[in-house]
């Protein structure tokens, strides 16, 4: 196995380290810390770095403590390296308070890809007539026991039955 550019940190204090690792063209990163606004850099940074020859990106997540709002631009940077570079990617091991946030959208018992991610938000913001921002805000806060409007959680149903099958 072979590192791969080492822990990446944000230089204004993101509390968040993503560390990589490479063997036989599937790059592995360990994301450590919390999913709070330029995490999002980190990540980009990590991926930047990968090699060349990379085929396949797993995201562990497992050492994430807390995730914001944040943490979907977090999502939408390997969504978009996957799509930029016709690779599979994924995230696994989601816990904590960020697992969730995550099961309370619908997106972890149902193994989303980042992108079934995404387009669930964004057909849960066009199906509810509300601003994306505003149901990934819904869905974050969700965590602490406030739940989305109702008409949030119904277009949530919908489109994660709709993207997931």
């Amino acid at each position: 196995m072979r590192a791969a550019a080492g822990a990446r940190r944000a230089a204004d204090g993101v509390p968040l380290v993503v560390e990589g690792r490479t063997d036989a063209g599937h790059a592995l990163l360990t994301a450590r810390g919390e999913l709070v606004d330029g995490c999002a850099s980190v990540l980009a940074r990590e991926l930047d770095a990968l090699p060349p020859d990379t085929r396949r990106v797993e995201v562990d997540v497992s050492g994430v403590a807390f995730m914001d709002t944040a943490g979907l631009q977090f999502l939408e940077v390997l969504e978009a390296y996957g799509r930029r570079t016709a690779l599979p990617v994924a995230t696994r091991d989601w816990r904590g308070q960020p697992r969730r946030v995550l099961e309370l959208a619908g997106l972890v018992d149902h193994s989303c890809t980042p992108d079934q991610a995404w387009s669930i938000l964004r057909e849960t913001s066009q199906l509810s007539n509300t601003k994306l921002r505003t149901v990934a805000e819904a869905v974050a806060t969700s965590a602490t026991g406030t739940l989305p409007p109702v008409e949030v959680r119904a277009a949530l149903r919908t489109a994660i039955a709709r993207h997931t099958g």
